[in-house]
């Protein structure tokens, strides 16, 4: 590569024209700015929802973007004449590429196992292209200030943009479009700065009718991708999953898809498997009926409870079969799942229509939160069917802290149930929330009411066909007892007999040491994505 002339910079030539063409490059700046933002937040969302552990995909995404933009920027120093023409074409460019990411993505996870190559490349790409930007245009803008005041008013603009983009993309571009759909909006919104930037300098712009026909093109690629990125998605999400999708839907937490081959209804959240309508009951007995028989034995009075996750009122069903339930409170950060669950009637059949029992209040919010937040109310049992701790965002639901808030909300008899993985695909992960709770247990103050019992930890595990091998922990003074336990009619799969084997494991899956699992050190995460890889390779 040769080295830049210096020479050449007398014939690069700043803005043709006065105020009005300032503005317009401000303006400009102001919209990459929020553009290069969002583009770089949808390929951390799109590896998240299809990789998950965020930490490391927003890790990985922010850096190769970074570093990319270093790069285009480094590499304008060799663009020596026409800086409008490279700017506005570089616009074209970005738009295309950027706003077609998402369904490239997508794509690659359909048709190959090999994404992370894909995502990174086009973070690349886009990085690069958005790192051209900023020194073009500050380079555009050199007549008629000073350097410093060029910098200063084009950094604080784009940084401004960054900032609107932030706050919009959440709570506004997510809920409304999806990832798809939003990166082809805003590729748009980079079509529509280079149209505006050839209608105001059109004569004085060299091969002004070239670029003008390719803005043609690029728009309309755009709108079309447009139009089309929801039949799209679909298609592709039918290549991924092995029955037809009835729905999909992107919310601020995560990308639902529910599926449906003959009776057989799935929930897939972030292309996880969260229940199969065949054999969803084995794993809810196993999660709820422990916990009421343990909890009413104990306080041998109508029980209040908390479900943490279980927005889609399956547990809440299974509590409710019981007379002593008298009161649930269901905790579920995303508030759709639950609209979904309770409205949509094939959906709202499963659950036995449970959301809009009067018994059942429902609050959306963060579990950690609400726990935190939680002032004088006590539970006699707290059930938690929360995600499994693939990530560090979810790893914390299963940390010393997290269960140490919980049981300082039970009443002074009351039960705790999670589920807890599998104890035979990610043995070490299963352990780890056993020995973690045992650890939070030992942490509780001595109580000084005469109720209170010290916790005994119960692992057991249930055969779900589905799951494998699925595991479940309880904290409760005593075990359930057999003249306790509801009678065979009201469940399906979970009889006495079949808890009492529940509590044996067999030698590849029983208890091996671990550490504890805690907010600044998430362990947890390192024992679950290893255990489960060993079996998805």
């Amino acid at each position: 590569m040769s080295e830049p002339d210096p020479s050449a910079d007398a014939t690069e030539g700043g803005l043709p024209h006065g105020a009005p063409a300032r503005l317009l490059i401000l303006f400009s700046v102001f919209v990459i700015g929020a553009c290069g933002l969002m583009y770089e937040l949808i390929a951390g969302a799109v590896a998240s929802y299809l990789l998950g552990d965020s930490v490391t995909m927003y890790s990985l995404v922010i850096g190769v973007f970074l570093a990319a933009m270093g790069f285009g920027s480094f590499l304008t120093q060799w663009i020596r004449s026409d800086l409008l023409g490279a700017f506005l074409r570089i616009q074209l460019a970005v738009g295309v590429v950027g706003g077609f990411s998402g369904l490239a993505t997508f794509a690659a996870f359909a048709h190959t196992d090999e994404i992370m190559p894909v995502v990174l490349g086009l973070c690349g790409v886009v990085g690069a292209l958005v790192g051209m930007e900023i020194p073009l245009v500050i380079r555009l803008m050199k007549e008629g200030a000073v350097l410093r005041v060029n910098v200063a008013q084009v950094l604080s603009v784009d940084y401004l943009g960054a900032l609107a983009a932030s706050t919009a993309f959440p709570f506004l571009v997510l809920p409304l479009l999806g990832l798809t759909r939003a990166a082809l909006l805003i590729g748009m919104f980079n079509i529509l700065i280079a149209s505006f930037g050839i209608a105001m300098f059109w004569r004085d712009l060299p091969g002004r009718r070239a670029l003008c026909g390719w803005t043609l093109v690029c728009g309309m690629l755009l709108i079309g991708g447009f139009a089309a990125a929801g039949r799209a998605t679909t298609w592709l999400e039918d290549r991924l999953y092995q029955d037809e999708v009835i729905l999909a839907e992107t919310t601020p937490y995560q990308r639902i898809v529910i599926t449906r081959w003959q009776d057989d209804i799935r929930l897939f959240l972030n292309g996880h498997l969260q229940f199969s309508a065949a054999d969803e009951y084995r794993y809810h007995e196993a999660l709820v009926v422990p916990g009421v028989t343990a909890a009413s034995r104990a306080t041998r009075a109508p029980l209040r409870v908390l479900l943490l996750g279980g927005g889609d009122g399956l547990a809440v069903r299974e509590l409710l079969r019981h007379a002593e339930v008298e009161q649930i409170d269901l905790v579920d950060i995303d508030r759709r799942v639950v609209e979904l669950f309770r409205d949509n009637p094939l959906l709202r059949e499963l659950n036995g229509g449970s959301l809009t029992d009067p018994r059942v209040a429902c609050h959306y919010e963060d579990a950690f939160v609400f726990l935190r937040n939680l002032r004088a109310a006590r539970y006699d049992l707290i059930v938690m069917d929360l995600p499994d701790p693939s990530g560090v965002e979810t790893s914390k639901l299963y940390s010393r802290t997290f269960f140490g808030l919980a049981l300082r909300k039970l009443t002074p008899r009351g039960v705790l149930v999670t589920q807890a993985s599998s104890p035979f695909y990610a043995r070490e992960a299963y352990w780890c929330v056993v020995r973690t709770i045992e650890s939070a247990v030992g942490e509780l103050p001595p109580s000084k009411s005469a109720e209170s019992k010290p916790f005994s930890i119960i692992p057991y595990h249930s055969q779900v066909p589905s799951f494998g091998d699925w595991g479940f922990v309880m904290a409760a003074a005593k075990r359930p007892a057999a003249e306790h336990w509801p009678p065979p009619e009201k469940t399906r799969y979970l009889t006495y007999s079949v808890f009492e084997r529940a509590l044996v494991f067999a030698p590849d899956s029983r208890k091996v040491e671990t550490e504890i699992n805690e907010l600044d050190d998430p362990v947890l995460v390192r024992y679950h994505n290893a255990g489960w890889s060993r079996w998805n390779q």
